[in-house]
């Protein structure tokens, strides 16, 4: 048997909500991190709609926005430091910016 979920942290702008599982033993735990993507989606395919067709512009030019769970997954495998600094270019390229299974958090069409 384990222990009921117990409520971490909810960060209402983002709607992250963040639980702590724990095992009866108190050596085996985790810590689960949800977040509704929805709304984020909508906004990244409306950005997409108005970008259609224009050239990418370049540094500075937003081309995606992804939810937290998956950056703080990128952090874990090592393609991104804490602070957002892509570690290995070609590794982020293809795991991330031009992976065709995440392309709707992407705000621009095209590879990157």
């Amino acid at each position: 048997m384990s222990y009921r979920p117990q409520l971490l942290d909810y960060d209402a702008p983002s709607g992250v909500i963040r639980k702590f599982h724990g095992g009866d033993d108190g050596t085996d735990f985790i810590e689960s991190v949800q977040q509704d993507v929805g709304p984020l989606m909508r906004e990244n395919a409306e950005m997409r709609k108005r970008t259609s067709g224009s050239r990418h512009q370049g540094f500075g030019s937003l081309v995606a926005r992804y939810p937290i769970a998956m950056w703080e997954e990128w952090v874990r495998k090592g393609l991104i430091t804490v602070a957002g600094k892509v570690l290995d270019d070609a590794a982020f390229s293809k795991e991330v910016m031009n992976n065709p299974d995440i392309s709707n958090f992407r705000t621009r069409e095209g590879k990157f």
